[in-house]
């Protein structure tokens, strides 16, 4: 998605599938546990 590549300790089974942590949570934004000032945090890095 983000064209971001990344290592891993293995190689993944679909490695087209992977998607960073921000992408995840954009995709699944009922999922984003995260304290509110992390979330903050990030959107003034934005």
């Amino acid at each position: 998605m983000t064209g971001e590549a990344f290592k891993t300790t293995r190689e993944a089974p679909n490695p087209n599938d992977l998607v960073s942590v921000k992408a995840y949570y954009e995709l699944n934004p009922d999922e984003d546990d995260r304290p509110e000032e992390i979330k903050k945090q990030l959107q003034t890095e934005e």
